[in-house]
């Protein structure tokens, strides 16, 4: 039972045994009665006892769900931060020089994210496959995906300073180049309406219109996130922990590009200030697609960065958050497939759901020590709970068992080499109007449901959950050992 659940009968229970000492019967029943309704009953799938604390929050948060951004007057104050939104509060983007990334010709830097609230510094890159995974059999399948977990637990080791890693797959119907109804026939050159040539044509126009909308845009970020309290100093001790915290950061990308590579997958360099604005801001408000491609090849051309990663305004409700004038609405995936799938099961996921949705998972290395003593403690702990219920003539049940098992599963590989990783997973949905966004929103649902995965919406938080899908390096989950 969750703890709130527990302090909820403790408190009913003892009030009403407080009553019953005060002979206030039958009235000493109430609070008891109050308490298991309040442990038991859900609300919209939501337990009441997680309901009413977070309906307090969300009135107690009633000043700060609107935000409108300032508009200065041009040339006045030029040096002022930029304001942001309590979301994005703390956050600083910053350029940082890679030798191994000017070498590609490429004229900008890295665009890093520096989070001043967590110390935390965040680069992204973009990760490309050749299309034919779902095509391939199932043992390469089975050979990529443990190539991309060996890429991952280059993390897991001692003292990294690495806090967390994520992928975004992020993917956007796209809407047809421009209006073909409207598009001159050329009657007079092709001949009489019977000509073979002239059908053909109008055959492909209708399939063009047919198939385009259902065409759509996909784009994989890998974020990684650097602590700077974990950095070691370098040897030059003129420098300071930003700049010894960028240093790393840029070595631990180069060294995570070519496991990638390594991998199988195709790795650009490493998103550069712009390349970084225009995904934050695509991602945010879908309909500036095609603006953020002109602004970004300009900006590129020139080698400096353009605009800011503030929106114009975000407006939070309990059930979706508004940014400039699209809808979004998060998810958290509270249960994963419990039976074993193949490397493939996320394909429904990830390519059955039409509509604009980002779907992140969030991994944090855990260093093999801190790995064995979880290990230790949650087996000393299924040991015992078993030892109390032999004791007392309760049965063992399957669920017990199964625990066990998944707890020395954990410790042969610990044992084989393969590093440890926390994970959770959250699914975002995005829309223009509130009828499209719940029925992307019940798509994605029964879609994820199909694949086994469950999903919760994150409300009263969804305005977290849409930063949560941006590759900026936070994330809902809280890190570990620091809660």
């Amino acid at each position: 039972m969750p703890a709130s659940q527990v302090v909820t009968l403790l408190a009913g229970g003892g009030l009403s045994f407080v009553g019953i000492l005060l002979r206030l019967l039958p009235y000493a029943v109430i609070p008891v009665a109050l308490a298991a309704v309040v442990a038991f009953k859900r609300i919209g799938g939501m337990p009441l006892h997680e309901w009413i604390p977070l309906r307090v929050g969300w009135w107690r948060r009633r000043g700060q769900r609107i935000w409108f951004r300032p508009v200065p007057l041009l040339g006045f104050n030029e040096n002022a931060p930029i304001a942001l939104p309590p979301q994005l509060a703390g956050l600083e983007l910053i350029e940082m020089d890679a030798a191994w990334v000017t070498a590609s010709r490429r004229i900008a830097g890295i665009g890093v994210v520096h989070d001043r609230t967590g110390g935390l510094l965040t680069a992204a890159i973009e990760v490309h496959g050749d299309g034919q995974f779902s095509l391939t059999p199932a043992v390469e399948q089975d050979n990529r995906v443990g190539m991309w977990g060996d890429a991952l637990a280059g993390f897991c080791r001692e003292n990294s300073a690495i806090a967390r890693v994520a992928w975004h797959e992020w993917s956007t119907t796209a809407p047809p180049p421009a209006p073909l109804h409207d598009r001159p026939t050329q009657t007079a050159s092709t001949g009489a309406v019977g000509d073979p040539a002239m059908r053909a044509r109008a055959d492909y126009r209708d399939l063009i219109e047919r198939t385009a909308p259902a065409a759509t845009t996909h784009q994989i970020l890998v974020t990684i996130t650097l602590d700077i309290a974990k950095v070691r100093a370098r040897r030059r001790h003129t420098s300071t922990a930003l700049a010894n915290g960028l240093q790393m950061l840029g070595d631990e990308l180069r060294l995570f590009v070519g496991r990638i590579e390594a991998a199988g997958l195709r790795v650009d360099a490493p998103l550069s200030p712009v390349d970084l604005i225009t995904a934050v801001r695509v991602r945010s408000h879908p309909p500036t697609a095609r603006q953020a491609a002109t602004v970004r090849s300009l900006a590129e051309a020139a080698g400096v960065s353009a605009g800011d990663l503030a929106p114009m305004a975000v407006e939070e409700s309990f059930s979706h958050v508004r940014v400039d004038s699209t809808l979004h609405r998060s998810y958290w995936v509270e249960g994963w497939p419990r039976l074993d799938v193949p490397a493939a099961w996320m394909d429904l996921l990830l390519l059955g759901v039409s509509g604009t949705r980002t779907v992140t998972v969030v991994f944090e290395p855990i260093p093999p020590s801190a790995a064995a003593r979880a290990i230790d403690e949650a087996s000393v702990a299924l040991e015992s709970a078993e030892a109390a219920k032999t004791k007392r003539g309760f049965r063992i049940r399957a669920v017990d068992r199964r625990k066990r098992e998944e707890v020395e599963q954990r410790e042969h590989e610990l044992v084989a080499g393969y590093g440890d990783l926390a994970y959770a997973g959250f699914v975002h949905v995005a829309a223009s109007d509130a009828d499209t966004l719940d029925d992307v929103a019940a798509d994605i649902e029964q879609t994820a449901g199909h694949a086994g995965v469950l999903l919760r919406p994150l409300e009263g938080r969804h305005g977290a959950g849409w930063v949560a899908g941006l590759p900026l390096g936070r994330s809902i989950a809280p890190r570990r050992g620091t809660t």
